[in-house]
């Protein structure tokens, strides 16, 4: 979630700049740059929380997290069984989409 917000604010910044150069084109390169950084610097800092999580938080995410792991595994393993015992289209089609969904879990986690 961090990524995205950092991400997104860096974009955004970078928007910003970009539209804010075409109108003070005499501001010298060295001051552009330090206006760039300083920019990206307070963009990436929005948002974002400087604690680290609590041992609760980091239980109730490993919990939910291996809930939602297993109930993935559990659906990906009956398609890819069914897969592997009627090969078709349909199957191959659906055992794409199981590890389709698997692969989106394991970057999202």
């Amino acid at each position: 979630m961090r990524k995205l917000l950092l991400s997104a604010a860096s974009i955004a910044a970078l928007n910003l700049i970009a539209c804010g150069q075409a109108q003070n084109s005499t501001i010298s390169s060295s001051d552009k740059l330090e206006v760039t950084v300083k920019s990206l610097t307070e963009a990436a800092s929005i948002g974002i929380d400087s604690s680290s999580p609590t041992i609760q938080e980091a239980k109730e995410f490993l919990e939910k997290s291996e809930e939602e792991i297993v109930k993935l595994s559990e659906f990906a393993s009956k398609i890819y069984w069914v897969q592997a015992n009627f090969i078709t289209e349909d199957t191959n089609s659906l055992a794409a989409m199981a590890g389709a969904q698997v692969a989106k879990m394991s970057t999202r986690l």
